[in-house]
């Protein structure tokens, strides 16, 4: 075995990349980190350890694992976004709080969605290119 066929594309997964085409979201890309990410475990273990014990036993809460959720994706999946526009139809450019604000927010469970599907697409574009690597 190569030892070429062992390296990840770390710089991949720590900058991310652009994902587009997502289904019901037209025009609009992500630029996310896949769920592999040490950023948002990092995150998001910090979260679950920082919630109170009782509200974890005998399990979590679905609104606080909701919240958990959303910002684990904000703060260590969603590096930047193209096509949202806001009310008065101008593009809304990224901005971490925006994205925390919206993530976190029960009525924008549809971007929330987007944001968990794109990085579950780049973990597996990142895996694809690891193993095409593997194999050159």
């Amino acid at each position: 075995m190569k030892l070429s066929d062992l390296k990840r594309d770390s710089r991949a997964i720590q900058e991310g990349g652009w994902i587009d085409n997502l289904p019901g979201m037209p025009g609009l890309r992500l630029k996310v980190r896949g769920y592999r990410s040490p950023a948002y475990r990092r995150v998001r273990a910090r979260l679950l350890r920082d919630l109170p014990r009782e509200k974890q036993i005998p399990m979590i809460d679905p609104v606080d694992e909701d919240r958990i959720e959303g910002e684990a994706l904000a703060d260590g999946i969603l590096v930047d976004w193209d096509g949202i526009d806001g009310e008065d139809g101008k593009s809304l450019p990224y901005s971490a709080e925006t994205a925390r604000t919206l993530l976190t927010d029960p009525d924008y469970e549809a971007l929330r969605a987007a944001v968990q599907l794109a990085a579950a697409q780049m973990g597996e574009r990142l895996a694809s290119t690891e193993e095409a690597d593997a194999k050159n």
